[in-house]
């Protein structure tokens, strides 16, 4: 098991004991306005990235993103070999496709052309997960504002503890939360930005591909 591994089961039992500790009444209400945050967030995130790409941001997070491709020896293209570290890379799939499909376009490209497109799409990739993330905190702000009332109209009988349910509702948010954390430090393994250590120990997670498989089919990164 990995520090990565420790970290994110250290997060997911601090919110299942949090949730067990809270009223029956406040966890719920909570794991509903993260589900309903995510579901919007979701569903207002390709338009919200389409109209962020038609802005200089993109171009700006460019400046940045630095990916250090590291060629392996040995004959073939450039690209070939491109594609050999791409394999060893261990980026969400979402965004190895994107550059192998970049890249795939001029096979003749060197290192400098290489190197410019994927920092092209891990710099979209990081821009729409910000932006993500930015859509879930503001829905999930608006929904703290009415929530308020809803707690205070409840009848103290539904208030009563609950631990088996504490234990399901704490544990399906933690999900969400490890899920967003692991979404925002993956697609910096590339980068020069974390610690090797750190980077070596996101590549050997066991819980972070089973979050990243998740997110894959959620096309969190709009790519």
């Amino acid at each position: 098991m990995s520090l990565i591994d420790l970290t994110l089961a250290g997060v997911m039992a601090l919110a299942i004991l949090k949730s067990v500790q809270a009223s029956l009444s406040h966890r719920q209400l909570r794991l509903t306005k993260n589900i309903v945050a995510f579901i919007v967030a979701l569903l207002l995130h390709q338009h919200a990235a389409y109209l962020l790409g038609a802005t200089s941001l993109p171009a700006r997070m460019e400046s940045f993103v630095d990916v250090v491709i590291t060629l392996p020896a040995g004959p073939g293209t450039e690209v070939a070999r491109g594609l050999m570290w791409l394999r060893e890379a261990d980026l969400p799939e979402a965004i190895a496709q994107a550059i192998r499909e970049a890249w795939l376009r001029d096979i003749s490209a060197d290192v400098r052309v290489m190197t410019l497109a994927a920092r092209r799409v891990v710099a979209k990739a990081v821009l729409n997960l910000a932006c993500f993330v930015v859509l879930f905190m503001v829905v999930r702000w608006l929904l703290n504002l009415t929530s308020i009332h809803v707690v205070k109209a409840l009848p103290p009988s539904i208030a009563r503890g609950n631990r088996a349910l504490g234990l399901l509702l704490g544990l399906a948010q933690s999900i969400v939360v490890c899920a967003i954390l692991v979404a925002i430090v993956a697609p910096l393994v590339v980068t020069g930005l974390l610690p090797p250590l750190l980077v070596e120990h996101l590549r050997h997670s066991r819980l972070a591909d089973v979050l990243l498989s998740i997110l894959h089919y959620l096309n969190i990164y709009r790519l």
